[in-house]
């Protein structure tokens, strides 16, 4: 993939490359945590569904920042593809069930461990279906890959406004 432009958001007190970037868990973390990784969405909309979903009550728009996320050269495994959800042994279905099974955490971990050195993987967005895409990367192989800059004040105003916040 010669460049992509990913969002992310996390809660406004999450400054630093590090705290904006690392996941503290998610659909492909499992107990035997291989590396860091961190999740990113095609679109605010994706990104604010997947986000939010986990709460539990409805989100204060203001309590979060988001983030773009611009990924150059990644090789990412593309699990919406049936050939590739066979080749790391996943299902669409384990993919889109609420809570994520081991399966997921097992896959990525394949995915990860494969010999031709991938960055990550795309998946089907669970929360903002069946438009909505997401992708985990490992952050140990692409932290120089990656650009970070915060989406403007403007434009969050604007999506909360017109989205879903």
């Amino acid at each position: 993939m010669p460049s992509a432009t990913w969002y992310r958001i996390v809660k406004r007190e999450r400054t630093t490359r590090d705290e904006v970037l690392q996941s503290r868990g998610g659909r492909f973390q499992g107990e035997r945590d291989e590396g860091p990784m961190t999740y990113v969405a095609d679109s605010l909309r994706t990104a604010w569904r997947e986000v939010t979903a986990h709460l539990g009550v409805p989100a204060n728009p203001r309590a979060f920042r988001a983030w773009r996320v611009t990924v150059t050269g990644a090789r990412l495994v593309d699990l919406r593809e049936a050939e590739e959800r066979a080749r790391f042994r996943i299902t669409a279905q384990n993919l889109a069930a609420v809570p994520a099974p081991p399966t997921c955490a097992a896959a990525a971990g394949r995915v990860r461990r494969a010999r031709e050195g991938y960055h990550g993987l795309i998946y089907p967005s669970v929360r903002n279906a069946p438009e909505g895409v997401c992708a985990v990367l490992f952050l140990e192989r692409t932290e120089a890959l990656i650009e970070l800059d915060p989406v403007g004040e403007d434009e969050w105003e604007r999506f909360m406004r017109e989205g879903d916040g």
